[in-house]
């Protein structure tokens, strides 16, 4: 599977598992109050394993969880991760690993801002 395979697969399994909110891609146009999840991918890492013809690709992932209230926030993200931690995508990725990052931010338009991170791990055969 390559990275951009793992990105598509992983944001389809965020949308099928959390199902309170709408969820959507960075940069995707946001038309909707709060509470939503929007995610966005960074930094890939591809590696060879033992020299051979299996690649191990890595992709780090953010789940930015906005709300009205502080207090949504917190509940926002402790839902996520109730919802979303060691879970399995279709494709067989595991979701694992996901750590509240940051302190809830107050953004300039009086929405709260709580950051989820996580990584996911992939492997190909050549």
């Amino acid at each position: 599977m390559t990275s951009y395979e793992q990105y598509v697969d992983v944001v389809e399994h965020i949308k099928a598992v959390w199902v309170t909110t709408p969820v959507f891609v960075k940069d995707e146009p946001i038309e909707v109050d709060p509470p939503y999840l929007v995610v966005q991918s960074y930094g890939i890492s591809n590696t060879t394993l033992n020299c051979g013809s299996i690649r191990e690709d890595q992709r780090g992932y953010e789940l930015f969880c906005y709300a009205a209230h502080r207090g949504k926030a917190e509940k926002l993200v402790s839902d996520v991760l109730d919802a979303l931690n060691n879970t399995r995508t279709t494709s067989g990725l595991d979701v694992c690993g996901l750590e509240y990052a940051e302190p809830i931010a107050k953004m300039e338009n009086g929405i709260f801002e709580a950051v989820i991170r996580f990584t996911v791990k992939s492997h190909k055969i050549d």
